[in-house]
C-alpha cells in the first residue's frame, strides 16, 4: 500500500512539472479564421540610413497537430507577429534573429 501511494505522488509530482513546462513554451498566434477581417502587419521603418529588428522565431502544434512557425517582434510589450521591414535602396538592415523553436516531443 506505501508503493502505491508513492508512486501516486510521484505521478502527480511528474503530471504538474509536465504542465508547467508545455505551459512556458513559445506559441503562434493563432491563424484567424476563414472569412474574417485580417489587418495590415506592423509596419516597421528605417531611419537615417538604419533598421535594427529584433526577431524570435518561435513554433507551436495547432489544433489539428500542424506545427506553425512564426516571427515575433514585440512592440510596446505585446508580441506582433511578422511586421513589414520598409527600407529605402541603399539602407542598412541590422536583424538580430533569436531561435526560440521547440520540438513537438517536448510537451
Amino acid at each position: 500500500m506505501h508503493s502505491k501511494i508513492q508512486a501516486l505522488i510521484l505521478t502527480l509530482v511528474c503530471g504538474v512539472a509536465a504542465i508547467n513546462a508545455s505551459a512556458q513554451l513559445p506559441v503562434c498566434p493563432s491563424r484567424p479564421q476563414p472569412g474574417t477581417f485580417i489587418s495590415n502587419p506592423l509596419d516597421l521603418y528605417s531611419q537615417n540610413g538604419l533598421l535594427t529588428v529584433d526577431l524570435k522565431l518561435q513554433n507551436s502544434t495547432d489544433e489539428f497537430g500542424f506545427m506553425n512557425y512564426c516571427y515575433v517582434y514585440m512592440y510596446q510589450g505585446q508580441p506582433i507577429e511578422a511586421p513589414t521591414l520598409r527600407l529605402n535602396p541603399g539602407d542598412r538592415l541590422v536583424l538580430n534573429l533569436t531561435t526560440n523553436t521547440h520540438s513537438p516531443f517536448d510537451r
